[in-house]
């Protein structure tokens, strides 16, 4: 089925890369229609976690409306099969997306398309990743992190438990003096 727009690939990716990369920006005009798209790659060493998808999207959001030169504002994001928000705005309509690739990296992307004379040529866009596969699942350190920052109290209670606990291990075991 062809498209009515723009189609995002997630490019290969190299196992060796270990740094967020930016991989394209790339604008066409013609005739007032702004078509703008980029995509950014960064590796996952920690996994993914779904509480990652809003603030992602959030900043795929701001970029789309700053690269592509046009006021867009999110919807609610759909979380399957990968994280997406349409954009709308008064003169056009944008798309954020997250991927992920095999070696475990996000591809984070967005489209946007401006119509300087309102004519609606936007509304035909349509933007989506080919390819991909799920996100890895949150690394312990990160399960920690997101588990604390859902839970405040119960995670400052772990926290000062596990302090009193070393501190009593350590009062235990601290060289006494010898009597005489």
């Amino acid at each position: 089925m062809e498209s009515a727009g723009p189609a995002v690939d997630v490019p290969p990716t190299s196992p060796t890369s270990a740094r967020f990369e930016r991989l394209f920006v790339r604008r066409s005009e013609a005739r007032g229609l702004r078509v703008t798209t980029g995509c950014y790659r960064a590796p996952l060493p920690l996994g993914w976690a779904p509480e990652l998808d809003e603030p992602a999207l959030d900043k795929l959001s701001e970029l789309a409306a700053f690269h592509g030169g046009a006021p867009l504002a999110g919807g609610e994001g759909a979380a399957t099969p990968t994280p997406s928000r349409d954009l709308a705005g008064p003169r056009g309509r944008g798309r954020a997306i997250v991927a992920f690739a095999d070696d475990g990296a996000a591809h984070a992307c967005f489209a946007a398309c401006d119509d300087a004379t309102g004519a609606g040529r936007c509304d035909a866009m349509r933007a989506e990743i080919v390819g991909g596969s799920p996100p890895q699942a949150a690394s312990p350190p990160l399960a920690a992190l997101v588990a604390a920052l859902h839970h405040p109290r119960t995670a400052v209670g772990v926290l000062a438990s596990a302090l009193a606990l070393v501190g009593a291990i350590l009062v235990r075991r601290r060289p006494r003096p010898t009597p005489r």
